[in-house]
């Protein structure tokens, strides 16, 4: 007595679908109304004004009314000065107890060697600044008149598909048993 004994596996089957995502992301509508800008320009032109009296008046120069009332007042002590002198020189020729073999001679030494020489000294002028004014103006006036601006925005269109996975049985399995009669 013989037995056969015949099997078949069960098989799965298994099909994925992989996920899909899409993206789209339409333009929003943008709307731009605007007005002319008005630039209203005032100006001076620029001048610059410098004063150098100060300056000039330490070299020395000086307006006709300052230089003659400076030089009056010099030649006066200046013909003081001189008076005193020569008032000075004749008491001395009038003196009778001068016991000297020239008066005028003695005079004519005492005037060679009298301090009036010359001395330099050297400085840097002017010492003030001039003085700087600047006159003018610029104004830069706007004038923005009011724009308007709209923007409607469009939402993203998405596409999903998630991953899905199916199992299924693809076979069914079996067992098959028979009996085999062996007859000799």
């Amino acid at each position: 007595m013989a037995l056969e004994i015949r099997t078949t596996w069960s098989k799965i089957g298994i099909q994925t679908y992989r996920p899909f995502l899409e993206i789209q992301q339409p333009s929003g509508k943008l709307k731009i109304k605007s007005q002319k800008t008005q630039l209203v320009i005032d100006r001076e032109l620029p001048r610059v004004l410098i004063d150098q009296s100060a300056c000039f008046k330490e070299l020395g120069f000086k307006t006709p009314m300052e230089f003659t009332a400076e030089m009056a007042q010099k030649a006066r002590q200046r013909a003081l000065e001189y008076v005193g002198e020569i008032a000075e020189e004749g008491d001395f020729l009038a003196r009778l107890e001068y016991k000297g073999p020239h008066p005028l001679a003695e005079l004519a030494l005492r005037r060679m060697e009298r301090d009036d020489y010359l001395e330099w000294n050297f400085d840097l002028l002017p010492k003030s600044r001039p003085k700087f004014d600047v006159r003018g103006h610029l104004k830069i006036d706007w004038q923005v008149l009011e724009g308007k601006i709209e923007f409607e925005p469009r939402p993203p269109q998405l596409h999903y598909r998630p991953w899905v996975t199916k199992i299924y049985l693809r076979q069914q399995g079996e067992v098959q048993i028979r009996y085999i009669d062996e007859k000799v």
